[in-house]
């Protein structure tokens, strides 16, 4: 092959590479984490503006649609969402890295940190949630109660840790049948197992 004949296909070569590569960055600067690639409508290009918006929507609205849950604590100032910075709130991206395919986690200590939190298991909850951790649950970890907190293909409609009910019998069984109210903590505290009423026998010894 002569050496102009050469030129040319390489030049068309690295044309067609550079045309592909540049497709595929438009198209998708990477792999979806895999709670987004299991959702059908963000596959190709047309699911982009499902999650980054079209101009007319913003990014957090788009997000919004799916995640209500975040939406609501912005609007309210409630919530994890709702105590950051109102700009760092509305910019999804700089605290959940997307595109990696799952290399990296969607929510990670960095995520915490920008909340105001060393890491996750440093999560002040009674500044969030109004729940205060004290004696064994303080002990216990994230995903002990926050049974989706490690999970890599989360179902769309779960949360890794926003939705949990504040109510003792959501994870105790309450063995009194509704008899003596919700306060379990009045007779049970959270020192020691949830079968013994510390707080009762002390009352009882006065």
């Amino acid at each position: 092959m002569k050496s102009s004949a050469r030129g040319v296909v390489i030049g068309v070569v690295l044309l067609a590479g550079l045309g592909w590569w540049e497709w595929s960055y438009r198209s998708s600067p990477g792999r979806l984490d895999p709670p987004h690639s299991i959702v059908p409508a963000f596959q190709g290009g047309q699911g982009c503006a499902l999650c980054h918006g079209n101009g007319a929507t913003a990014m957090v609205n788009a997000c919004g649609e799916c995640h209500g849950f975040v939406r609501r604590e912005i609007e309210s100032g409630r919530g994890v969402h709702g105590i950051v910075d109102a700009k760092l709130a509305v910019s999804c991206g700089e605290c959940h890295a997307e595109h990696n395919g799952g290399r990296i986690e969607l929510v990670t200590d960095e995520s915490f940190a920008r909340c105001g939190f060393a890491d996750r298991e440093r999560f002040d909850h009674s500044r969030i949630t109004r729940y205060m951790l004290t004696g064994r649950h303080d002990r216990l970890r994230c995903e002990q109660c926050h049974r989706d907190a490690n999970v890599s293909e989360l179902a769309p409609a779960h949360k890794r840790y926003a939705g949990l009910s504040q109510r003792c019998v959501s994870c105790h069984e309450d063995v009194h049948k509704g008899a003596y109210g919700s306060g379990c903590a009045e007779c049970h505290g959270q020192d020691k197992a949830f079968g013994d009423s510390p707080k009762k026998a002390e009352a009882r010894s006065r």
